[in-house]
């Protein structure tokens, strides 16, 4: 019995040593979160830059009015997004402004188009192409309905195998 109160000792100091070495910044409602990132100083020191709790989700992109001008062929994201049955299964161009890349999930890279064609219509595209934030892209893919990838990652609309044209 005293091995088994020793041994369950042991498992709670461990428990608490390791909660009380967690890294993650505490947040306080109110209080400002001090986040560190690489300076651009000479020295090569880092800063610590200060943000307010409502400051902290940076833009990955600068949007602003798009003015994509489509190449010819290619659909609007409003014409997919009015009438996706149309769509499904089908190879299509689309052309758009690069708003988000996630590179290199599940052995492809997620590209968030937008086109200005309607309100924030975003459409998100697997391809092993590389691009760039803000690129004016055209990509030709095959269009899928109701996509699940599992964990909570699914999509009404998605353009899949994508090539950069």
């Amino acid at each position: 019995m005293k091995s088994i109160t020793n041994t369950i000792a042991i498992f709670l100091l461990i428990y608490l040593f390791i909660t009380s070495c967690d890294s993650r910044p505490k947040v306080v409602e109110g209080e400002p979160i001090v986040i560190e990132e690489p300076s651009n100083s000479s020295n090569g020191q880092t800063d610590l830059v200060a943000a307010q709790n409502e400051n902290i989700k940076k833009e990955i992109s600068t949007h602003g009015p798009l003015s994509v001008i489509p190449i010819e062929g290619s659909i609007k994201l409003s014409e997919l997004f009015a009438e996706p049955k149309k769509y499904e299964g089908k190879v299509i161009l689309v052309t758009g402004k690069c708003v988000k890349i996630n590179a290199m999930i599940m052995d492809r890279n997620w590209i968030h188009i937008q086109d200005g064609s309607g309100d924030d219509l975003d459409l998100t595209i697997t391809t092993t192409d590389k691009v760039t934030i803000d690129a004016i892209v055209s990509f030709e893919g095959t269009i899928a309905l109701n996509k699940d990838f599992g964990a909570g990652y699914k999509y009404d609309i998605i353009m899949e195998q994508a090539i950069l044209k």
